[in-house]
């Protein structure tokens, strides 16, 4: 009879050992005399010495101040662009959130401020640059400060950007790493305002786009209960500036719940009162309110900074207008849940 033969994985795998075993007798059977031990080099260890602990390249903080950072969730590293907004007067820098509520006491608040200056991705002094609707100015980061859970960058600003953060809430901007090389943009926009002439006239325009965009929404998109269906509410904004391929753009949606049911149509309308529809790439949020414009990116046309909400939360987002057809997220923050 036959023996079977053995399956080649393992004769595969016999060999090897058998190869193995024959180098290593080669090693052991070499006439080189071993290197004297005053010669010897162990290059694994002399080459480069081993990075301290992260631990010990960040400040030592005191223990009211450890505790705290074990609270704070800053952006992601790799994170360049950051939302700014007016509040109260001044202009701060959403950072990230703190999950404990710090503003009071005094000596919390404190421990807060020690704990983000030690851990923040961007540190006191950082020189950043800030686009709204004014235009761009550099700035400086002064200090840090807490605003309904969010972690906040104070600015030393030029005082005309403090004068319009003092007139308005509203006022959003993009603050990213200033690039002292590069030559700031003097945009040549000159953005319709809402109590002019020309805004009125453009205004009955939009309503009458808003009402048929609204009867379409209505006809064509239905909640899926009844319960739902009886609190269907409708938003309406827009925003006036010089848009890639228009001069307004309008945001229609209905919504009902706590948004948890959803449709919004966004639309760009050229200087003849034509509207063509966009898409927005903002996939965190349901439903946007068009705040004003800006040049979010300093590529010499508008974008658009929105207020925006979803199940449970909401917050402020600057979408940058691609080719005059897609609004895409450039920055989120200011968030809030319920």
């Amino acid at each position: 009879m036959k023996r079977a033969r053995k399956p080649d994985i393992l004769r595969a795998f016999r060999t090897g050992w058998w190869l193995l075993a024959a180098g290593t007798a080669c090693v052991a059977a070499s006439d080189d005399p071993p290197p004297d031990d005053g010669e010897r080099v162990d290059t694994a260890v002399a080459s480069v010495p081993a990075p301290p602990p992260v631990a010990e390249l960040r400040p030592k903080l005191s223990p009211a101040a450890d505790t705290v950072a074990q609270r704070l969730v800053f952006a992601p590293t790799i994170q360049r662009a950051f939302v700014a907004a007016g509040r109260r007067g001044r202009l701060l820098v959403d950072l990230g959130r703190v999950d404990l509520d710090v503003a009071r006491p005094a000596s919390r608040l404190a421990a807060f401020r020690e704990a983000v200056a030690a851990r923040s991705p961007v540190p006191r002094g950082t020189r950043l640059r800030v686009r709204g609707p004014w235009g761009a100015d550099d700035v400086e980061v002064a200090g840090f400060d807490v605003w309904n859970g969010r972690i906040v960058a104070t600015l030393n600003a030029p005082e005309h950007v403090l004068s319009i953060a003092r007139q308005a809430d509203t006022l959003v901007a993009l603050a990213q790493a200033a690039d002292t090389a590069a030559e700031r943009r003097e945009g040549t926009c000159i953005r319709t305002t809402e109590d002019t002439a020309a805004a009125r006239v453009w205004a009955v325009r939009l309503d009458s786009i808003r009402d048929s965009v609204l009867a379409v929404l209505r006809e064509t998109q239905r909640p899926p209960s009844p319960a739902l269906a009886a609190a269907v509410t409708s938003r309406s904004s827009r925003a006036f500036g010089c848009f890639e391929r228009g001069s307004a753009l309008l945001f229609v949606s209905l919504h009902a719940g706590d948004y948890d049911w959803a449709r919004e149509r966004t639309l760009l309308v050229d200087s003849t009162g034509a509207p063509r529809p966009i898409e927005v790439s903002d996939f965190r949020f349901r439903v946007h309110e068009a705040l004003h414009a800006l040049d979010a990116d300093e590529d010499g046309v508008d974008d658009v900074a929105v207020r925006a909400w979803t199940p449970g939360g909401g917050g402020t987002v600057v979408l940058r207008l691609v080719n005059g057809r897609r609004l895409e997220r450039l920055a989120a923050g200011f968030a809030w849940e319920r």
